[in-house]
């Protein structure tokens, strides 16, 4: 009689989808940290509105994530960025593209927010002094995010995939969060509302340390240089 051995199949092999659950469930632990610890730098330093900055960092995320998905996964435009067929989206590059869009974001928010709040303290009203903000300090954020998004196009030119799936994405989600968002939604958004856009609970004032750059002064300002002469009486 032929002895029957039966093979059977390992049974410590965790599922993919349980692995997945997990990335998924970090993805979204990661997501809120991350928006919750940049509030208190946000309020204390531009006194934006609570609800703007986490909003408008999330509309350039889901921008460039699915400009991703339409490319990468469904294949439109798949032969410009170097890549042969479809395939699914790694799961960690959401999280760490999300996290290096979020420092990048909060540069740009900084920057434009600090200096159209060191106008208005400076006595203009809420319009002058978007205008002055966006004048001064918009180039700047114009000019970092070219930089920025033209590093992470350059990825595309490498042919590991996973190379090419974070520089579409940041790329993508960097011009749309720099030009749309910072230089078009928030000098709108300020705009619409007014005065109102500087309104603050008392506690929250209170308990909010005071980062302003330049404080508030009422002495006139004097050019370096120049020697003030009396006038001669006549």
């Amino acid at each position: 009689m032929e002895d029957v051995i039966a093979i059977t199949a390992p049974q410590h092999v965790a599922p993919a989808a349980a692995e997945d659950e997990l990335v998924v469930t970090l993805a979204r632990v990661e997501v809120i940290v991350t928006l919750a610890a940049g509030q208190p730098i946000r309020l204390a330093s531009a006194e934006e509105p609570v609800v703007a900055g986490p909003a408008l960092e999330l509309i350039s995320a889901i921008v460039g994530f699915g400009v991703l998905t339409w490319v990468a996964k469904m294949g439109h435009g798949i032969g410009l960025i170097g890549l042969d067929r479809t395939g699914p989206i790694e799961s960690f590059v959401p999280p760490i593209a999300f996290a290096i869009l979020f420092g990048l974001s909060m540069d740009y928010e900084v920057f434009l927010m600090s200096r159209i709040r060191e106008e208005h303290i400076h006595g203009k009203t809420t319009i002058p002094a978007v205008r002055s903000g966006v004048a001064a300090i918009g180039r700047v954020v114009f000019a970092a995010a070219i930089i920025m998004s033209s590093v992470f196009f350059a990825f595309l030119l490498t042919p590991d995939r996973v190379s090419k799936e974070f520089g579409l994405l940041l790329a993508v989600a960097i011009l749309v969060d720099a030009l749309i968002m910072r230089l078009t939604v928030v000098p709108a958004f300020l705009a619409l509302l007014g005065e109102r856009s500087w309104a603050m609970p008392a506690w929250l004032d209170r308990i909010l340390p005071k980062l302003t750059i330049e404080p508030p002064t009422d002495e006139a300002p004097t050019v370096s240089g120049v020697e003030e002469r009396p006038v001669p009486v006549t």
